[in-house]
């Protein structure tokens, strides 16, 4: 994905935190520039030999649960514990260079604090480019090639729904895959066939996160996970009319666990190695994607244990109608399981070691309906439905007792999103 795209996305969500209702600094300083930049961001957008693009979003929603918590104490009466903001500004100093950043701030349950981030900055330089062909190099924080919509997905407006599919795009662990300081390589040729293009990355994520630790360990442990080199790639095909896209993604991220005094577990190391396959058709009037992803967990060097292997398998299927020019409408069906020979969570939980973590939170089944109407040009609106069997993608944090949840349960979303 191109600087120039990312900055299309309409800058990352930027969520903002209120405390005894009165806005912190963060959600002032956003929507403060927020306020700013529009104006300017028009009076660009109306001068089309401008190399300065600059884009921008403030988004909230309402998530009510029947059982279980997500985004907060969505249970009850619901949750508006769900925000997002962020700005981006990208500018081309030549024909050959761009640069691009991204702000963004995200309030979601107990998972993230609305504390402004660099979601991305970066160079992008071409050294070789022609009609058919282009091949450069970006320098940054970049974001992770991983799948059809990991690079945008901070941006709702790019997002299929509401939420994209769990099973391959996890809210409760997002950071670990989301974006790395990093150097890529890439290149895209067309021809009459359509375009291929392939990327190559190598850098450091974020994993320093307390949802990535409870996701790995199924509860927070004194030690602490440390940042490590990561490797990532992509390559992408898309046919002459933009109907079909297909893509295999690879990433290769190691991370290691750093004892606290006295702490059981030892010194250690986990390496998280998900393959994804994607494929999407788009025509005039339906969009039908489906990923399959195989993820391998590697354990090794603990004190605690003997070093093993775990698979998870997800995939999902997806459609959207478009009813009309500014109504879609939105079918899923997303599957997780967090280990393919144990996909019931049966012996997960036999294990002595997962006293308290109940079978179903091994696994999930969800299927969705959604319905988005762009009411204005700088308004989109959506409603959202999940009926879910297993709890495999439910925020930890939001839901610090495992044994607490309920195996079934139904997830109601609504969201209102301005951007420019």
């Amino acid at each position: 994905m191109t600087a120039s795209m990312c900055s299309r996305s309409i800058a990352n969500h930027v969520s903002s935190r209120q405390t005894n209702g009165i806005m912190t600094k963060t959600t002032a300083v956003i929507l403060l520039t927020l306020s700013v930049a529009s104006p300017f961001a028009s009076s660009l957008a109306g001068n089309s030999a401008s190399s300065v693009q600059l884009h921008g979003f403030i988004s909230q929603s309402y998530t009510r649960t029947s059982n279980n918590r997500f985004f907060g104490e969505s249970e009850n009466n619901g949750s508006f514990d769900f925000r997002e903001m962020g700005i981006n500004i990208s500018a081309r100093p030549s024909p050959d260079l761009q640069l691009a950043a991204q702000l963004t701030s995200r309030k979601a349950g107990k998972s993230d604090d609305g504390d402004v981030q660099l979601d991305y900055g970066l160079m992008d330089y071409s050294f070789a480019a022609n009609e058919t062909a282009r091949y450069g190099m970006r320098l940054g924080r970049l974001k992770v090639p991983l799948g059809l919509y990991n690079e945008t997905r901070g941006a709702p407006m790019t997002r299929a729904g509401i939420l994209l599919a769990q099973s391959i795009y996890f809210e409760r662990s997002r950071n670990v895959a989301l974006s790395a300081d990093a150097g890529e390589l890439y290149g895209e040729y067309r021809g009459t066939f359509g375009q291929l293009s392939a990327q190559a990355a190598v850098g450091r994520p974020n994993v320093v996160d307390p949802d990535i630790e409870t996701a790995l360990f199924k509860r927070n442990q004194p030690g602490r996970l440390e940042d490590d080199i990561a490797y990532s790639g992509r390559i992408m095909y898309e046919n002459s009319a933009s109907t079909l896209r297909a893509a295999l993604s690879h990433l290769r991220l190691y991370i290691p666990y750093n004892a606290a005094p006295g702490d059981p577990l030892g010194n250690g190391e986990i390496r998280f190695i998900p393959w994804v396959l994607s494929m999407q058709y788009d025509s005039e009037f339906w969009t039908l994607t489906s990923e399959y992803a195989i993820r391998r967990f590697e354990y090794s060097q603990f004190a605690a244990f003997n070093d093993f292997d775990i698979n998870g398998e997800s995939y999902y299927i997806q459609a959207q109608y478009h009813i009309a020019p500014r109504w879609r409408a939105l079918l899923r069906y997303d599957v997780l399981y967090n280990d393919a020979k144990d996909r019931d969570g049966h012996a997960f939980a036999a294990n002595p070691a997962n006293r308290g973590v109940p079978a179903y939170s091994q696994f999930a089944k969800d299927w969705a309906i959604g319905l988005r109407w762009d009411a204005h040009r700088h308004l989109m609106l959506r409603a959202e439905y999940h009926d879910i069997n297993g709890t495999g993608w439910l925020p930890n944090n939001d839901n610090l007792i495992p044994a607490a949840t309920q195996k079934h349960w139904n997830l109601f979303l609504l969201s209102a999103t301005l951007y420019f």
